[in-house]
């Protein structure tokens, strides 16, 4: 994990940011990752969505894949042909949420990969997010390059046309499902240092940056836990419920923050639906699509 102890003073207009203290890891015994894991499946839920967008909540799905791969971290893609040495195993999760508003609908992906090859050193090495409606597309990557991560972004809007900055290292919110998935001391708790996920400075139109942050764990009177993000600056909160057992599968997420448009606080809501394990890449025929109905799949 990466979080840095510093003192850096802006010479000049007189302002000064104390970099954040390392973040507090709750220990926790057992595997990063259960067998499980590497049987040739994937998990898939599905949710129903509200998502904060304008000035209301709109209706829609989110479909949350997690799988393990190999991947090659020089090249920072899918390892295929296993010729190099450079291959290192990865949780993968892929977020592809669908909503309509008014209408014209909204599709986004995001997918994060994350090194579990050595637990004391866990790091997300990608994030890519792709958002499109009716009236064009933006993209944006991440990718970690040693204690820097470098982001390109791309986008219709002439604010946020074609550029490329690097920011330092820190917790990122898109990794915290990840990191949810394997085990609460990869969840930092009091504060931190984290950058805002790809979606978020998507939808809100601001740029990246690191912001401090602020993490809790509870355990809640059904058995579940739920981690919740509060960062103070964007009036930003992230809850996410999950399951206290091996698999730590996530069952509810809301994120709490102000329209772009009206600055209205609202909630974007997730509850689950539906969760399989399944080889989908071999669900391709006419036949398969019975498992849709199986999903709860819209």
């Amino acid at each position: 994990m990466r979080y840095l102890i510093g003192f850096v003073c802006i010479i000049g207009i007189g302002i000064c940011l104390a970099f954040l203290p390392k973040a507090e890891l709750i220990e926790n015994d057992g595997p990063i990752l259960s067998d499980e894991w590497y049987q040739g499946k994937a998990e898939i839920s599905t949710f129903e969505l509200k998502q904060n967008r304008y000035n209301a909540l709109h209706n829609g799905e989110l479909v949350m894949i997690f799988v393990t791969e190999d991947f090659l971290k020089d090249k920072q893609v899918k390892n295929d042909s296993y010729t190099s040495k450079n291959s290192v195993p990865v949780i993968k999760n892929n977020r592809i949420r669908k909503f309509n508003t008014g209408l014209y609908d909204y599709s986004i992906y995001t997918s994060v990969f994350t090194d579990v090859s050595h637990p004391e050193n866990v790091n997300t090495l990608k994030v890519t997010m792709s958002s499109q409606d009716w009236c064009g597309q933006s993209f944006s990557q991440l990718n970690n390059v040693g204690k820097q991560n470098k982001i390109s972004g791309f986008s219709y809007f002439e604010s946020e046309g074609d550029r490329e900055i690097k920011v330092k290292d820190v917790f990122l919110i898109d990794e915290v499902f990840n990191m949810v998935r394997l085990g609460d001391k990869y969840l930092p708790q009091q504060r931190f240092q984290a950058m805002p996920s790809l979606v978020f400075t998507r939808l809100k139109h601001k740029p990246d940056a690191i912001v401090e942050a602020y993490g809790t764990l509870s355990q809640n009177d059904d058995g579940t836990k739920t981690y919740t993000i509060n960062i103070d600056k964007l009036l930003y909160t992230l809850e996410i419920q999950f399951n206290d057992n091996i698999k730590r599968d996530i069952i509810n997420i809301k994120e709490s923050y102000p329209s772009a448009f009206d600055n209205k606080v609202r909630t974007t809501e997730a509850s689950r639906k539906q969760v399989q394990w399944l080889d989908y890449w071999n669900k391709n025929s006419i036949q398969d699509s019975s498992l849709r109905a199986e999903l709860n799949l819209n």
